[in-house]
């Protein structure tokens, strides 16, 4: 038994710091008030009477959410360039026009990118397409003749006679009807062999 309340001792003893207050990963404050040893030079007045900002001239290391000041200083990531100096010495605002400028040029090129990639491209890959295999397709499919099936009934026998016909055959019918009654076939010249032989 006394060897654990010895070994528990020890443990404590090690933990609470010189001072008999704080633990040793603790800062105590000229009031006596324990804060995190990373809140000690961090930029920010953690005790009531700020003496954990008194007599830093570099500061801790910053968390991930913050922004390191040329001094070491650690500000908040918001108050980079939001216009105010948040670090002493001012460096949260340096080279801020620059950054707006690379900001605006990495939204340009990404709008220019998704313009490109998802509007331009995808059109002119449909008018490729359009142009090399279905508009010949088209073309070839409307210069042939189309054939349609035409249903004629006689009178006498009633009986029901399909017949295909081209279009342009039924245009020509169309225009120029069979006349009303028979006529003589047109008679033409014979045709005169040619003056020079043909070679």
């Amino acid at each position: 038994m006394s060897k654990i309340f010895c070994l528990s001792f020890l443990i404590i003893a090690l933990a609470v710091g010189c001072n008999g207050y704080c633990y040793s990963n603790q800062f105590e404050c000229d009031s006596g008030y324990c804060i995190s040893s990373s809140y000690r030079c961090d930029g920010d007045y953690d005790c009531s009477d700020r003496s954990d900002e008194s007599g830093c001239t570099t500061y801790s290391y910053c968390y991930s959410y913050q922004y390191e000041c040329d001094s070491g200083q650690c500000i908040s990531d918001s108050g980079v360039c939001d216009g105010y100096d948040d670090c002493y010495d001012g460096s949260d605002e340096d080279g801020c026009a620059d950054a707006a400028a690379a900001v605006g040029l990495a939204i340009g090129l990404s709008v220019f990118f998704c313009v490109l990639f998802c509007v331009i491209i995808p059109i002119a890959i449909c008018v490729l397409i359009y142009c090399c295999v279905a508009g010949p397709l088209h073309y070839a499919m409307a210069s042939r003749p189309t054939t349609v099936n035409t249903v004629t009934t006689a009178p006498a026998t009633g009986a029901t006679v399909v017949t295909a016909n081209t279009v342009q055959q039924q245009q020509v019918k169309a225009a120029y009807p069979p006349p009303a009654y028979p006529q003589p076939m047109q008679q033409y010249p014979p045709v005169q062999p040619p003056l020079y032989p043909v070679q």
